[in-house]
């Protein structure tokens, strides 16, 4: 099975794919340059031994930022990936292979953030996937 990195690379590359995503880098940047992004990282999971096995249960968080400069306009452009990364998701309920499944449902938040100190708008989904391989 594949690694937690190789899982939020599949999707960064599912988002990145999505009609008028601008980037999404598999390593976080220090700062961004071109809007709408998205970017994923791990928030919580456990792992435990079934036997000769490790069953991981990973919860991972996928931020799509749009640049914060018209509010109705910056909404409306947020909104438009409420349905697309969704679906994006489970329509790939193993990740590529990268993951056994996607488990629970995919919450998420909307509304205000920040990246690297700047003002965005857009969404915080959390995403929660099984990885299960042999214990090295």
């Amino acid at each position: 099975m594949a690694t937690l990195q190789e899982a939020i690379t599949e999707i960064q590359a599912l988002v990145g794919a999505l009609t008028g995503i601008r980037k999404a880098p598999t390593a976080a940047p220090e700062s961004a340059s071109a809007f709408p992004f998205a970017v994923c990282y791990p928030e919580s999971g456990h792992w435990e031994r079934v036997s000769d096995w490790k069953k991981g249960l990973h919860t991972v968080v996928v931020e799509v930022h749009v640049a914060r400069i018209d509010l109705a306009r910056d909404i409306a452009s947020a909104l438009s990936y409420s349905e697309s990364l969704v679906n994006a998701l489970l329509n790939a309920p193993t990740l590529g292979g990268k993951v056994d499944t996607i488990v629970g449902p995919i919450s998420y938040k909307f509304g205000e953030m920040k990246y690297a100190g700047q003002p965005t708008l857009g969404w915080q989904f959390r995403v929660t996937f099984k990885q299960q391989s042999a214990v090295g």
